[in-house]
């Protein structure tokens, strides 16, 4: 018998007990108060019927998966000193149960699984609860229902990077060295884990080394044993490093001189360098293609019959001379040369002047010596060289000894070269 015959039944009955009462009061009878108590029935069966509805409505049980996992009363924690560590699931299975109308519209970003750590005042690891906010009306299960909480210190410390490189196969002639881009790796966690950290390691495995070259590697901490601290309860500011592979291999080449301006043919200067070699220390790839170190050039108008100094040599980025302790000294000697003096013509200088100025020179002609080969002396002449003089930054009314430039003019067949440089007496007029 369903629960509506029930109803149906039960009213029936209460209809049949009142309708077969009356009231008396004296020697009359009352059907009035018949009816009055007839209706208090139907009222009350009425509410019996609303409760044997509510209570048939279906119930069922719905399962939640991946219930998102909250950590609560941290604050609290943090007040002691402490904090939680660690990466926890967030794989919560939650199953609700109640009336079916209302768990259908139950939705999953409702449900809030927790465990509450405002109570934990020691360091360790510690066994909670799991609650759930979002489903109080109904009865539920979680699951798991426990998780295990590390609480510790929070802590930071500088950790030094360790390279531990190994290679296969590495030529006689041939070194190495690695060159890291970072010397420390800021760590942050559970001090009782950072206090075993003792080195951020760096595992290279070089194979057969013929050539430098860059690369990144991933940081291992380790401990005093060398064994992998796992990193569940800290993080690192620094996860790689890029390493340099520096390989080095040397060899010895001749050191060359040039001149600045050619003037000179080879019969007529010997230039003498010590030492004459030099032996250079770089990548294996850039030493290939380099057999001579230059020096610095040689300015032929500086030079005497005989010219010493001391230089440096000019290396490329990344080499290095090896034991090479000072400067090089270098001589240059004229031979079969001599000096011969040339009288120039100060009207056939390149004068340039403010726009606004005229010049004139108080000597009509001046000196210029020069460096020529043997046998040659007669045959310099003055249409042989270039004059040229910058007086820009002369003011009108000036009259003062400008550097006149004196280069060749042309080619020669023969060593012909002026030595330093001339002045002239100039005169600087504004012009009327």
């Amino acid at each position: 018998m369903n629960d509506q015959h029930k109803l149906q039944e039960k009213f029936d009955n209460a209809k049949k007990y009142v309708s077969g009462k009356t009231f008396r009061v004296g020697n009359r009878s009352f059907r009035l108060l018949s009816l009055l108590i007839y209706a208090c029935c139907l009222l009350v069966s009425f509410f019996i019927w609303l409760d044997l509805t509510g209570s048939n409505v279906e119930v069922i049980t719905r399962e939640f998966s991946g219930v998102t996992l909250e950590i609560e009363g941290e604050a609290d924690l943090a007040r002691n000193g402490l904090a939680v560590f660690g990466e926890y699931t967030d794989q919560i299975t939650v199953s609700v149960s109640g009336p079916k109308n209302r768990i259908n519209r139950l939705e999953e970003d409702e449900l809030k699984a927790y465990v509450d750590v405002s109570e934990v005042t020691e360091s360790g690891k510690t066994k909670l609860n799991i609650d759930l906010h979002g489903a109080d009306r109904y009865e539920y299960t979680v699951s798991p229902s426990s998780i295990r909480v590390f609480v510790d210190e929070n802590d930071e410390k500088d950790i030094p990077v360790h390279i531990d490189e190994t290679y296969d196969i590495i030529p006689d002639s041939y070194s190495y060295e690695l060159v890291s881009d970072t010397e420390y790796v800021t760590v942050k966690g559970a001090k009782s884990v950072l206090d075993k950290i003792r080195s951020a390691k760096v595992y290279v495995e070089l194979g057969t080394i013929t050539a430098g070259f860059s690369r990144r590697d991933r940081i291992t901490f380790v401990d005093e044993n060398g064994k992998e601290v796992e990193g569940g309860y800290f993080s690192s500011d620094v996860t790689s490093v890029g390493i340099d592979v520096k390989v080095y291999t040397e060899k010895t080449v001749p050191l060359v001189s040039s001149f600045k301006y050619g003037w000179i043919k080879a019969a007529n200067v010997k230039v003498t360098t010590t030492p004459s070699q030099i032996t250079l220390r770089g990548d294996p790839r850039k030493l290939a293609d380099i057999n001579e170190v230059k020096l610095p050039e040689i300015d032929e108008t500086t030079l005497d019959t005989v010219s010493t100094g001391m230089v440096n040599p000019i290396l490329e980025d990344g080499i290095v001379a090896v034991n090479l302790t000072e400067k090089i000294q270098r001589k240059v000697e004229l031979v079969k040369t001599e000096k011969v003096t040339v009288t120039l013509n100060t009207e056939d200088i390149d004068v340039k002047v403010p726009s606004d100025c005229t010049y004139s020179f108080t000597e009509k002609t001046f000196e210029v010596t020069c460096i020529v080969a043997n046998g040659y002396a007669k045959r310099v002449t003055a249409d042989m060289f270039k004059l040229s003089l910058d007086a820009t930054t002369l003011t009108e009314g000036t009259s003062t000894s400008a550097t006149v430039r004196v280069t060749m003019a042309g080619e020669n067949n023969f060593t012909l070269f002026p030595v330093g440089m001339t002045t002239a007496q100039i005169l600087v007029s504004a012009v009327e």
